[in-house]
């Protein structure tokens, strides 16, 4: 009797439960049905899916079925391949190098400023 493979269509994503975009990206990635969540405030989630605190306070995290980790951007690539219609492309672009390099960059600049509030 074989295995079945993991579904590449599913997976958990840890995110910061405090910061407002993150959130907002969260519950959009689990209307797809494919996506669970975990906050990562939460010491269950650090455990279970083998993460430090400084691991969750720097990047969101996505957990593939196999059990993959991927962080920051291509975390956020991740969800997108569990999507339907045209989002898994967009997630496979981030696949690419340049745009893997791009995307991080930006990644880091949006997360280092995830806390701050609009002063308008």
């Amino acid at each position: 009797m074989t295995s079945a493979a993991p579904d590449p269509r599913s997976g958990t994503l840890i995110y910061d439960e405090e910061c407002a975009l993150c959130s907002s990206w969260a519950a959009w990635a689990a209307q797809g049905g494919g996506v669970k969540l975990a906050p990562a405030g939460s010491p269950k989630t650090l455990a279970q899916h083998h993460l430090s605190p400084d691991q969750v306070s720097r990047s969101a995290w996505f957990v593939d079925a196999a059990g993959n980790r991927l962080e920051g951007a291509a975390a956020l690539n991740a969800v997108l391949r569990t999507r339907s219609g045209a989002w898994p492309l967009l997630g496979r672009i981030g696949a690419y190098p340049m745009v893997a390099a791009l995307e991080s960059r930006l990644y880091r600049v949006l997360a280092s400023r995830r806390h701050r509030r609009s002063s308008t």
